[in-house]
């Protein structure tokens, strides 16, 4: 069983988004974000990898969430504008870490994130891809 490398794989394609990358810089990070975060910056985790189809495990379906974090509430919405236009794009693209079949969002959520002192806006863009190793 090979899965594709689902995590390189967004972190790459929301570096190299150039609405992203105009609002975060290189501020992109799979899992946790290193102490010194500045912000605006993103994390990202898909929690979930399912085969559509069993026994085949060649197409697999990721479902996880990226959340955008930022100063202010309008930078907190460009950000997660930016983010799930760039992850809608994925579809139907072929990478070094897999093939991209499908883009699914299932919405965005706000939140106010007490990570930070005082509190700071956040988004929840939550999303499937379906994927298999290049």
């Amino acid at each position: 069983m090979t899965l594709p490398s689902i995590h390189p794989l967004v972190k790459q394609a929301l570096r190299s988004d150039p609405a992203v990358r105009r609002i975060t810089q290189d501020r992109v990070f799979a899992g946790k974000y290193p102490p010194e975060v500045v912000l605006p910056a993103v994390r990202f985790r898909f929690q979930w990898a399912d085969p559509l189809a069993r026994p085949t495990t060649q197409w697999w379906s990721f479902t996880g969430e990226v959340v955008c974090h930022a100063d202010s509430e309008e930078v907190a919405d460009d950000l997660a504008g930016a983010v799930l236009g760039a992850l809608l794009q994925l579809e139907g693209t072929s990478h070094s870490q897999g093939v991209v079949q499908g883009a699914l969002d299932w919405g965005v959520q706000s939140v106010e994130d007490g990570e930070w002192t005082p509190p700071k806006p956040g988004r929840i863009v939550a999303v499937t891809l379906t994927a298999r190793p290049a």
